[in-house]
């Protein structure tokens, strides 16, 4: 075999070699995001539409529980991990206030009350988070942090996020989110695998 042929072959060998490695590193992550599809949403709505009013020396404003266990499927906290959680509230002023009112939502963020129908959303921190892991529990207190009497109305606060089932057999009766990009994934992956086997079957 002439030299020239030799070295084809050996840059073939490494050619072969560096695409099995990317076929196999291509194919583990299409297993993890195979693994991690099975996101599933849960909805927890509470509904008011009550008044709120404070006098000024009241600091302290409403507060309420979040309870997201039965929003789960019929699965048991311990059997799931959270991905991430949004709480949305819903609120609006009574007239009454002639500048806006600030109050801190404990952990979270601050709403802010003024004179329209308002919407305060606030995405979960890992503390958060991990509180409404502990136990599917979490408690909304709402603090002042301007001075002032405050009249609003608390319509509803919803509690929503996705999480993921540890188990192999996820519960049926919750609502999936669909993965898509998993199934183009794993078909990319068979199409050029199949590709350049066809190809070196060639050589």
């Amino acid at each position: 075999m002439a030299k020239s042929d030799q070295k084809m072959v050996s840059q073939m060998i490494q050619f072969k070699k560096k695409v099995s490695f990317f076929l196999f590193i291509f194919f583990f992550v299409a297993l993890g995001f195979t693994q991690s599809a099975h996101a599933v949403i849960f909805t927890d709505l509470l509904t008011f539409n009550t008044t709120i009013s404070y006098g000024s020396s009241q600091t302290t404003g409403a507060s309420w529980i979040h309870d997201i266990t039965d929003n789960i499927g019929g699965n048991s906290i311990g059997s799931i991990t959270l991905i991430d959680a949004t709480l949305t509230i819903n609120h609006d002023d009574t007239g009454m206030n002639l500048t806006a009112e600030n109050w801190t939502v404990d952990g979270l963020g601050t709403l802010v009350s003024d004179n329209n129908p308002n919407t305060s959303v606030f995405n979960f921190n890992l503390a958060a988070l991990a509180d409404l892991q502990a136990d599917g529990l979490f408690t909304v207190a709402l603090t002042e942090s301007t001075s002032g009497a405050d009249n609003f109305i608390l319509l509803n606060s919803t509690l929503s996020g996705n999480y993921r089932i540890n188990n192999a057999n996820p519960n049926p009766n919750g609502p999936t989110v669909p993965e898509p990009m998993t199934s183009s994934l794993v078909g990319f992956g068979i199409g050029v695998s199949a590709l350049v086997r066809r190809f070196f079957n060639k050589k």
